[in-house]
């Protein structure tokens, strides 16, 4: 999750900024980065088939992340 201010101040609104160069580096810099554990399911979506996998779960009604 990206916060507001974390945009403003590290992405500087530019269409040119890498956000695995730059931001990062400076976050690590000044010790503000951090991860957590997470538990349950995690999927990503970078890619075409990430999205038609996690469509095809939504469309089977066996979507993990669904909570009704």
């Amino acid at each position: 999750m990206i916060k507001e201010y974390f945009a403003n101040y590290y992405l500087h609104n530019s269409d040119e900024t890498f956000f695995e160069q730059e931001p990062m580096k400076q976050l690590i810099s000044e010790d503000r980065l951090s991860a957590m554990f997470q538990h349950g399911f995690w999927q990503s979506m970078d890619t075409q088939r990430d999205k038609q996998y996690l469509e095809e779960l939504w469309a089977s009604g066996k979507a993990p992340w669904k909570g009704w």
